[in-house]
């Protein structure tokens, strides 16, 4: 899930934070989304787009973060979808 992807990658970034050379962050951050439940280019899509959110709401721009925030997928749209269904792909979602 989204949560335990961002938690791994906020762990790594941390770990890495206070390292003078941050040699092999990037094969860290890579085998996060390699092990990551969602697929690599859906996460990273995500992350681009809720880092986009986050710009547009740090510089003020309320149209962008409008346009940005309106039709979001949320769990509530898909009651039927459990975690695990959502995590592992099985039955509906």
């Amino acid at each position: 899930m989204h949560f335990e992807l961002m938690t791994r990658l906020l762990s790594t970034e941390r770990k890495f934070q206070t390292m003078s050379r941050r040699v092999g962050i990037i094969d860290t951050l890579e085998k996060h989304f390699d092990t990551s439940s969602r697929v690599k280019e859906e996460a990273i899509d995500n992350a681009h787009h809720n880092w986009n959110i986050k710009k547009a709401a740090k510089a003020g721009d309320v149209e962008t973060v409008k346009h940005l925030t309106v039709g979001t997928p949320s769990l509530k749209e898909n009651p039927a979808a459990s975690w695990t269904d959502l995590k592992f792909g099985n039955g509906a979602s």
